[in-house]
């Protein structure tokens, strides 16, 4: 049960009575618990508003206790989005994935932008309106289309994770942990607080990366 849920679901058991035994009433759990499914149908219905009409990455699979979905802009961009479950009507909380000369102009309209956000409408649909853009649609071919494989190990899901840094220069896409590892093998490699500087291993124009993946 637990697992279905997107946060943990405690019981509170009323005391045992006589007349039942002795015993806890098996009802309270079962009334309890269908008071938690309606708390996360506005969630749950958003987020199968998001499968349903946009090209998600990630998860995979998606369960009922995940309110986290990546989704495709293009080939070398995406969006992370994760849906509050006790506020589902408010702005997720958001990252974008892709070379700085895409994402710049989406994250200046989500700024100048945001006003115009509405409870009444989905997550999906504030979200195109804030960012004037249209979300590419589910197909056939949809995890073809957007899978861009790592311009290092060549490979687009590497222990479960998929490219989530590009280059600005050519907006090839890397897993973090493979940028990292080849910029500090480069004898130019230089590093400042928390961030790894060098060459992209395409295009050779200036890259970096930061040492902790969030």
């Amino acid at each position: 049960i637990q697992g279905s849920l997107p946060e943990e679901f405690e019981v509170t058991w009323a005391a045992a009575s006589a007349k039942s035994g002795g015993c806890y009433d098996l009802s309270t759990l079962v009334a309890q618990f269908g008071k938690e499914l309606e708390r996360y149908q506005r969630t749950w219905d958003m987020l199968d508003d998001i499968d349903a009409h946009t090209a998600v990455l990630e998860p995979h699979a998606p369960t009922r206790n995940q309110c986290i979905r990546r989704i495709a802009f293009g080939r070398h961009s995406s969006l992370q989005l994760r849906i509050n479950p006790l506020s589902p009507d408010s702005l997720p909380e958001l990252y974008f994935f892709g070379s700085e000369t895409v994402v710049a102009p989406l994250r200046s309209r989500l700024n100048e932008r945001l006003g115009l956000w509405e409870p009444t409408r989905t997550v999906r649909e504030n979200l195109q309106l804030v960012l004037a853009t249209e979300f590419p649609k589910p197909t056939v071919a949809t995890a073809d289309e957007f899978s861009v494989e790592c311009g290092v190990c060549y490979t687009y899901r590497l222990e479960g994770v998929i490219p989530s840094c590009a280059c600005d220069g050519c907006n090839q896409v890397f897993h973090h942990s493979c940028l990292l590892e080849w910029l500090q093998a480069l004898p130019n490699c230089q590093q400042s607080f928390d961030s790894v500087f060098g060459s992209c291993p395409y295009c050779s124009k200036s890259i970096s990366v930061k040492l902790h993946h969030r």
